[in-house]
Parts: structure tokens; sequence; C-alpha cells
């Protein structure tokens, strides 16, 4: 208890940040930062100058990072208070003319895909590229892509949802071999791939803004697919993620009227069930906070692993 109580401390001593309870954290492009607490089923503001948020993803220490088209820059974010921590990275580093609009993490370096430009694009201008938290470096991991958006890591793969000015697919990155087209275009009736998570039943999930639907496919085989949402609830769909029995949409709608929201489903049956935040300007991006979440669990793993060294000298 003693050693748990010393990690603790030394993870709120490093800034590690921490939540209480399950939450669903959402964007706009109005620049708001939106929780949604499902236990009290409500809603607040937490934070209101984000500059034109094209993603999200919680960070290895417990962070949430936010792309931000209109500055060219990611930045770091408490997921309890929405309070600014830090610019992650710079436009300066991402240089002019990149445009970051997908964010995935992976051993503890950032993937970011560049979409150059929106809504059109000039073709194979975009790609995908890793910065390096040590180093500052950021280097080039898949090149020539058309409005590359979502990024997501499973099995040790990178999957690419490229937008391709509306006419898109998802692609599959090894590592290995070249990247290569994991689902079609119209495929499993995909139209245009945004955003995409892993399901609890370990199948990959997509966001067909252009459908009104979200998908699902097979890791192993994207041919086995089924909609596994698609009508009431959906307005241009950006993003998703799951919490606890549902799923969570953030829908963009039209961008300059506040008719964006996020809807919930079953996550068994897709089944709609509610739409739970209203009032978007653009819903853009969404992240789910499971409950007990913790920087400090990160931080009682590396700190268990310095004292068992110290301990050992």
């Amino acid at each position: 208890m003693r050693l748990f109580a010393w990690l603790a401390g030394l993870a709120m001593a490093l800034g590690i940040a921490s939540t209480s309870s399950a939450q669903i954290l959402t964007t706009d492009f109005s620049g708001r930062l939106i929780n949604y607490n499902p236990t009290s089923n409500s809603s607040a503001t937490l934070y209101s100058s984000l500059a034109q948020p094209q993603s999200m993803v919680r960070g290895p220490d417990g962070f949430v990072y936010i792309a931000n088209a209109a500055t060219n820059s990611i930045d770091r974010h408490d997921p309890v208070t929405g309070a600014f921590v830090s610019t992650a990275v710079s436009s300066a580093t991402l240089g002019v003319g990149f445009q970051p609009s997908g964010l995935a993490f992976n051993n503890g370096e950032l993937y970011i895909s560049n979409q150059v430009a929106f809504p059109t694009a000039t073709p194979n201008s975009g790609g995908v590229f890793k910065y390096d938290f040590g180093s500052g470096l950021l280097s080039p991991v898949v090149t020539g892509l058309t409005q590359p958006e979502g990024l997501l890591f499973a099995g040790g793969n990178l999957y690419i949802t490229e937008l391709n000015n509306y006419t898109g697919r998802i692609l599959k990155y090894d590592f290995v071999n070249p990247a290569s087209t994991f689902v079609a275009n119209g495929q499993g009736g995909l139209g245009a791939a945004t955003g995409m998570t892993i399901g609890p039943d370990g199948e990959l999930y997509v966001a067909d803004v252009l459908g009104m639907a979200v998908r699902k496919y097979n890791l192993a085989n994207p041919a086995v697919n089924s909609t596994f949402a698609s009508g009431t609830g959906f307005n241009s769909p950006t993003s998703l993620a799951f919490l606890d029995s549902h799923m969570y949409v953030v829908n963009f709608g039209t961008g300059s009227n506040p008719d964006g929201f996020v809807s919930q489903f079953n996550a068994l049956t897709g089944a709609f069930e509610a739409n739970v935040v209203l009032g978007l300007f653009g819903g853009s991006a969404i992240v789910a906070v499971p409950e007990p979440t913790s920087l400090a669990l990160c931080g009682l793993a590396a700190g268990g692993l310095w004292l068992r060294r110290r301990r050992a000298r």
C-alpha cells in the first residue's frame, strides 16, 4: 500500500492526468472540447479555444492530444478539466502546408496523417508521419496518399482511412511491404471512411461520412463485413468510440449550423438509443475515457520498474 501511495504521489508530481469516472470527450469546429458524462447524462464545454480540431487521441500519459488544422499544431489537454497543457508538436516542426488530420500512438511515438488540404486536395500529396518525442524528429512513414484521415494500430499494423475527395478507401501498412488497400471504396457499402476504432468484439468499426453509417469489417478478412448502424442518429459521422455497453458517434452536420451531435447506440446490436450531445458546429473527433483512467497507472508501471532496479543495485 505504501508503495502504491508513493507511486501515485510520484505520478501527481510528474503531472500525470487521471479521471475518476467514465466519460466521452468530443470536439467541434467552433473550437470546443466537450465532456459528456453518461452517468449523469450531462455535457459541458471544458475548453473553447481549439483551432479547427480534426482529430483527438488519448496518449500513453493519459492526456488527450488534439490536432488543430488552423494552427497546424498538436496540443495536449487535460482530460478532466480540458485545460491546455502544452503544445506537443509545433507548427514549426510540422512545416508549412502540413494539415494534421489523424493521430495514433504506437510504442510511445505519435503518428500523424497530413491531409494537406480540405475539402479537395492534389492527388498523392498527403501522407503519414511519425513524431519521436525524444529526438523531436518528424519522419515520413507512408507517402503518396490523397487526404489521409483516421489512423489506427491493430495487430502491429497501421490502418489508414484515405478520404480521396469522398471516394476513399482503407489502407493497411505492416511496416515491411508497401501500404495496400484493405477495404476498397464500395466494399461493404463504404462511401468515404473517416474515423476508426476497434470494437469490443475485436472487429474494425468505421465511420462512413458519405454513407451515413458505421461499417464493420473483420480484421482477418475484410470481405466479412456488415453495416453495423445506419439511419437515425447520423448526419455525416466523422468518428466513433466505444464505452461500456454503448457506441458513441460524433456527427459533423453541415458545419455552418449547430446541427452536429453525438449519438449513442447499443454496442452489441447497433440499435440507436439517443442523441446525447446536441448543438455541435461541425462535430469532428471523439474519444472514450474509461473508468478508472489514470496516467498514474503508467507511472506505477514505470515507477515499479525503476524501484526494482534501485533495490537490485
